[in-house]
């Protein structure tokens, strides 16, 4: 799904508008953009949401090339969010789906092109930890944009914040209390962002300077400290379809080691990059007060 936008009013064409992307309207977009979303299917709650804000909300699809052409034309700028493909051969359609929405978008003459990477933790492992496979297909599809004849950004953000809404969901226990079960060692910093909240803080500074963000990462999350109970590697992929076990047990081991998430420089780059966001961003335990707390009460 992807974005795109014109500039004053600018096009911003978002591509994969109905996932977290969308969310990038927080940030008043809007007043200097036109944007408009692209996604399979125009008629889900999600997307009827975006057109009631004023969102031209139109249909493309990944691997129909000619819906994706239509869709960007006129786009000044396009953001891209790929969606994990948990198959054999899942890296290797996710970055066919990537690179299909990256030469549409050149070929339509877009002018920037903002895409929602991820650390490759094979790269980083030396070879390691091979079973990401989404992590690795968006760490190949970075370097194919940043290779396009194109001005190109990229925004790597950390661990969902939303997780611990979902499948990380703390669990009741005899005594009433709630246990947070998983893998990350206790007291350990760990990458984490609201990703439906900060998104737009980003993407909103490479939108507004192109130029200085060209080729840049803008890589985020706040380290912080969580109570509760750590598990077994089975018990806590028991939680998710068996399909993907494999891709989320190296990314939850990557993810382990919060302080070089980033590789080289973690910290660094973490605070460069909330400098540069439009907006303060969230702490987890501001989100959690927001979010998970009032819904376990």
């Amino acid at each position: 799904m992807f974005v795109c936008a014109s500039r004053s009013y600018r096009r911003n064409a978002p591509i994969g508008a109905c996932s977290h992307v969308h969310e990038q309207r927080r940030y008043p977009l809007r007043h200097s953009y036109r944007i408009k979303g692209i996604t399979r299917d125009t008629t889900k709650p999600a997307a009827r949401a975006l057109a009631a804000r004023g969102v031209q909300v139109v249909r493309g699809d990944f691997s129909e090339q000619d819906s994706l052409a239509v869709a960007v034309e006129g786009a000044d700028s396009v953001v891209i969010i790929t969606v994990p493909v948990f198959a054999a051969d899942g890296r290797e359609q996710e970055t066919v789906h990537g690179k299909a929405i990256a030469d549409a978008a050149v070929t339509a003459g877009a002018q920037q092109i903002i895409f929602s990477s991820l650390v490759s933790p094979a790269r980083l492992t030396d070879g390691r930890l091979t079973n990401a496979t989404s992590c690795e297909a968006k760490a190949d599809i970075q370097d194919y944009i940043a290779a396009l004849s194109v001005e190109s950004s990229f925004f790597i953000p950390g661990g969902f914040m939303q997780n611990f809404l979902g499948p990380l969901q703390p669990r009741p226990t005899v005594d009433g209390t709630f246990v947070l079960c998983h893998l990350y060692i206790p007291d350990d910093p760990k990458p984490l962002i609201d990703i439906v909240g900060d998104t737009g803080k980003f993407v909103a500074a490479m939108l507004a300077d192109p130029i200085k963000y060209d080729k840049t990462r803008l890589v985020h999350s706040n380290s912080s400290e969580v109570i509760y109970q750590q598990v077994s590697a089975s018990e806590f992929l028991s939680h998710f379809p068996p399909t993907a076990q494999a891709c989320i047990a190296d990314m939850f081991q990557w993810f382990k080691d919060g302080q070089s998430y980033y590789g080289q420089d973690s910290d660094a780059k973490i605070k460069w990059a909330v400098e540069n966001a439009r907006g303060p961003v969230t702490e987890l335990e501001d989100f959690l007060k927001r979010t998970l707390i009032p819904s376990l009460q």
